[in-house]
């Protein structure tokens, strides 16, 4: 069977429970480990200006990268928090759909680089709007280079891209497109007093993260199954659909 992997972004924020049900380690954990030493050396004035946040968030995750080897660890999938997260339930999961995700469902992760559902993380902060420097790289997508599209193991298989373009960024420019079908999403509410169609960021979330449960619910293999997915009032919208591109919209 060809392969059959849905890329997804990862949330700035975290559940509050402490699972500890994780049975495996990220595949780049060793890189990972090199970048949170080198934030640990940052000062929360340094944080802040990386993330261009407030003074909470740079204390929270200073506070994080001082404490990081005592910090307890949880399935990504279950650490995550957000809307997308939200709507998946993963909590609520039955053992065979997570055995489907933890073969199709890859979260991409500007300190982890790829995420498999199980795989053991810490809260953190970092996304690749911060211009970090480090390791003669340029940038955070020059340190992760193609690592993280080669590690997707894709040649002659499907890429399901529910990953914003932040992070989808990642992998995108190193795929052989002879090889790998990309299939991209969007997702549109209809505006009755404007009488259009537009991308509320909250739906397309919330959608990419429903998405995800339809695949684990549903097992898909072939993606054109996809087109039958009709969660918070969208379905598939043909005609504004391609072969490479689903887009789903509200009826009214």
């Amino acid at each position: 069977m060809q392969p059959l992997i849905a890329i997804i972004s990862p949330a700035k924020t975290f559940t509050d429970e402490e699972v500890i049900s994780s049975i495996s380690l990220p595949i780049f954990q060793t890189k990972a480990d090199q970048l949170i030493q080198h934030l640990s050396t940052y000062s929360p004035k340094d944080l802040a200006q990386l993330y261009r946040s407030n003074e909470s968030i740079a204390l929270t995750n200073y506070q994080r990268f001082q404490d990081w080897d005592a910090m307890q660890m949880s399935p990504a999938l279950l650490c995550y928090n957000g809307l997308q997260f939200k709507a998946m339930q993963a909590d609520v999961m039955t053992e065979s759909m997570w055995r489907y995700l933890t073969e199709h469902l890859r979260i991409l992760s500007a300190l982890y680089g790829v995420l498999r559902p199980f795989d053991a993380i810490k809260p953190y902060r970092l996304d690749f709007n911060c211009q970090l420097q480090f390791d003669s790289s340029s940038s955070l997508y020059d340190f992760w280079g193609e690592k993280v599209a080669q590690a997707l193991s894709l040649d002659g298989g499907t890429l399901l891209n529910l990953a914003s373009a932040e992070f989808s960024k990642l992998v995108l420019p190193y795929l052989d497109r002879s090889k790998v079908q990309v299939i991209d999403f969007d997702f549109y509410k209809y505006d009755v007093e404007k009488e259009r169609y537009y991308q509320p960021a909250t739906l397309a979330k919330q959608a990419r993260g429903a998405m995800v449960r339809f695949l684990a619910e549903k097992e898909v293999s072939d993606p054109t199954k996809l087109k039958a997915f009709q969660e918070l009032g969208l379905s598939f919208d043909a005609e504004r659909s391609s072969a490479t591109h689903y887009v789903y919209c509200t009826k009214s």
